[in-house]
């Protein structure tokens, strides 16, 4: 089962909030608790990356840290960064 989801609104804000739809979104069609997200190919400075959750693959464009998501820099990685959900999920 894949799904592709192309942008968020953050309900509260009306706001573009790529991270908050995605762990809603999770929340409400998987019922996951606690994810770790692996964001492939992804800077500050890039355009769009790929969200990766075992087969399921998203593109987002833009995204951004907010409160109650947590990111960490892989400095092996260079330009990837893993974002840990651990909030309303």
């Amino acid at each position: 089962m894949k799904y592709m989801i192309t942008k968020w609104l953050d309900e509260d804000t009306k706001r573009l909030n790529p991270l908050m739809g995605l762990a809603k979104q999770l929340k409400q069609e998987l019922r996951f608790y606690h994810n770790l997200i692996l964001i492939r190919n992804w800077n500050f400075w890039s355009s769009s990356a790929i969200i990766t959750l075992g087969v399921t693959s998203t593109k987002i464009n833009s995204v951004r840290a907010e409160q109650g998501f947590s990111h960490k820099i892989n400095p092996a990685l260079a330009n990837a960064q893993i974002f840990h959900v651990h909030m309303l999920l």
